[in-house]
């Protein structure tokens, strides 16, 4: 898994991405393999009658090693940047030759800066589905996959952030010729961090336990009315909608809402906020029991008038090992 992040400031934005990648493998666990043995009849001579088709379905598929300095953040054209999450490697190539490849196949376009960047955008959704379609034929199916592309027009010093997602699909999906693999949202103005990865503890500060419950809140309402058996035709039609404009329910939702008080940040402010948020991510995973999947090397680049620039984590050091 990973960390990405970027936060929107006045006059630019700051873009993170840490360089970890994690595996996962199929793990049987001592525990849960003795567990099945001891659920398991005797034959007629004392021993256990084992099921290798049972045993096949304890595999679980779990994180099980990483591999730091993978490239997640990228410069998409001169005033736009794209991070990455989820799946490491696409049609047999990794997030970087697949972005590397998209440039060079439209380079033109990437270099004229008239060209809108949802055109842009669009011809790079084109590029992903292809390539997933044939990642999908080749292997069988496709994990979860997110790209964010951060967009900065100097002349109006405004941020926009699109999220392109990509869900797990299977063959099943090559039946329908013309499948959309990528879910495209543009995320709202007042969203100044937008992150995806790991451990969500970042969105966790900026957002609190609103959000979660604003998502679930539909749900929640529609199990009580069914619990209550309560008819559909007194119901009224947009009942929840009417709900969630009470001001009772959004100060439940929001009060708690960090990010609404992040305003007009600096674009140093911005750089710092984005170093605290992986900090965080990073620090906290000392604290479990899981395999370290945020960290190695980390990756900052902001976007202002002048274009697109990295702060840190993009040139060979020395190493800090040997003296000289």
């Amino acid at each position: 898994m990973t960390f990405i992040a970027s936060v929107v400031a006045k006059k630019g934005v700051a873009v993170i991405a840490d360089s970890l990648v994690t595996s996962e493998s199929p793990i049987l666990h001592y525990d849960k393999f003795v567990e099945y043995l001891k659920s398991q009849p005797d034959n007629d001579d004392g021993d256990k009658l084992i099921n290798p088709d049972k045993i096949m379905e304890l595999f679980k598929y779990e994180p099980a090693f990483t591999k730091d300095f993978e490239e997640k953040l990228f410069e998409f054209d001169k005033f736009t940047a794209i991070t990455t999450t989820g799946e490491a490697y696409v049609n047999s190539k990794n997030i970087a030759d697949i972005i590397e490849e998209f440039r060079a196949e439209n380079k033109a376009a990437i270099d004229d800066l008239q060209l809108p960047i949802t055109e842009k955008i669009n011809f790079f959704i084109d590029f992903i589905n292809k390539n997933i379609k044939e990642h999908i034929g080749k292997f069988g199916s496709i994990g979860y996959l997110v790209f964010i592309i951060t967009h900065y027009t100097p002349s109006t010093h405004k941020t926009t952030i699109y999220k392109a997602i990509i869900y797990p699909a299977d063959t099943n999906t090559l039946e329908f010729a013309d499948h959309d693999y990528v879910q495209l949202i543009t995320e709202e103005d007042w969203n100044k961090v937008v992150c995806d990865g790991q451990n969500k503890i970042s969105e966790k500060v900026l957002l609190g336990i609103g959000k979660e419950l604003y998502d679930i809140f539909p749900t929640f309402v529609n199990n009580i009315l069914s619990v209550l058996a309560i008819p559909k035709n007194v119901i009224p039609e947009d009942y929840i909608a009417l709900l969630l404009k009470e001001q009772y329910f959004k100060d439940v939702f929001f009060n708690d809402v960090a990010m609404f008080s992040l305003n007009n940040l600096s674009l140093q402010q911005a750089v710092d906020l984005a170093s605290l948020l992986m900090r965080l991510e990073v620090d906290f995973q000392k604290y479990t029991n899981n395999i370290p999947s945020v960290g190695g090397v980390i990756k900052l680049a902001v976007i202002d008038k002048e274009g697109f620039k990295f702060i840190s984590g993009d040139s060979i050091e020395p190493p800090k090992h040997i003296n000289y």
